[in-house]
């Protein structure tokens, strides 16, 4: 096993805080910490990688694939849903398309990593 369960949780746990509170920051904290990181525009990249490595470290951490991608595109939608409240932000469907497309590549790189874990590979 490649990366450990105790990994894997923690990793988890870590992205997963980092979605909820990188998706309900009101508008001008989270320009305020993109202009100190220097980050520009980092949102659809953040939407898609944090789902992709969401779904990746919550399957490998609970052993379920599915429960992962279920979790995790829910967690999108209820972040989008809530982000019609938080001041300065907005709710859109390209937001929660680029959630959706990462649940589904952290699905199938799940399986990827499964398949060269188990060395059918070769």
């Amino acid at each position: 096993m490649w990366i450990r369960r105790r990994q894997a949780t923690f990793g988890c746990a870590f992205l997963l805080v980092l979605f909820c509170i990188g998706g309900v920051l009101p508008g001008s904290a989270r320009d305020d910490v993109k202009v100190f990181f220097g980050l520009g525009n980092i949102e659809p990249t953040a939407h898609y990688l944090l789902s992709v490595a969401s779904v990746f470290f919550l399957a490998l951490a609970t052993g379920r694939v599915w429960l992962a991608a279920g979790v995790t595109a829910g967690l999108g939608i209820l972040i989008e849903i809530v982000q019609i409240w938080v001041p300065g932000r907005s709710s859109t469907w390209v937001d929660l398309g680029l959630d959706m497309a990462g649940v589904l590549t952290g699905v199938c790189v799940v399986y990827i990593y499964r398949y060269f874990e188990c060395g059918h590979y070769g």
